[in-house]
């Protein structure tokens, strides 16, 4: 994945060979979408009408955003997008959502101006699209206050959390820069 190449360049020696498995992650991953989708529509109405198709989206957005936020806080191993934006938010001293954000609206430019550019018109690129670059770095955001605190408790320690265990998770969170800073 090109996304893991950027990360090396943008974090230089501080890059670790081990994140090459984002690629093999990004398979387990793709699979993983592909039973959700299955199993959504399944269970789920049917998105028949615009309307249904936008709130859709937007609960997409916002759940992905909490997913990512879950899975980021051990600080086992990332996704190659989530990667690229640890990788921005740390080279530029920025936080993580907004890093998320700047990199996947910048991502979404890129294949819009593609698009127009080999076929002339927007293809494969819609609402959703936009929707999800603009919201997803802000819903890990809204995560973080929402539940950071129980997350990195249940993570780091008991419900009882000790002060030395306290202060891991602050500086775990600053670490990856998903802390409340404004995005």
């Amino acid at each position: 994945s090109c996304f893991v190449l950027i990360q090396w360049i943008f974090l230089g020696k501080n890059f670790k060979i081990i994140n090459f498995i984002q690629v093999l992650l990004s398979i387990v991953y793709g699979i993983f979408v592909n039973s959700a989708v299955f199993l959504v529509n399944k269970i789920l109405p049917p998105c028949d009408t615009y309307f249904m198709q936008l709130v859709y989206t937007f609960l997409s957005a916002i759940l992905l955003g909490a997913a990512i936020k879950v899975y980021l806080a051990p600080q086992v191993m990332s996704l190659p997008a989530e990667g690229l934006a640890q990788a921005v938010a740390a080279r530029f001293n920025i936080p993580f959502p907004r890093a998320k954000n700047t990199c996947d609206i910048i991502i979404v430019t890129i294949s819009i101006l593609l698009s127009l550019i080999f076929f002339k018109t927007l293809y494969g690129i819609r609402e959703g699209t936009v929707i999800h670059a603009i919201l997803v770095g802000r819903a890990v955001k809204w995560s973080d206050m929402i539940f950071g605190k129980q997350l990195n408790r249940l993570i780091w320690g008991n419900s009882e959390i000790s002060k030395d265990a306290e202060e891991k998770a602050e500086e775990t969170a600053k670490s990856t820069d998903l802390g409340l800073e404004e995005i």
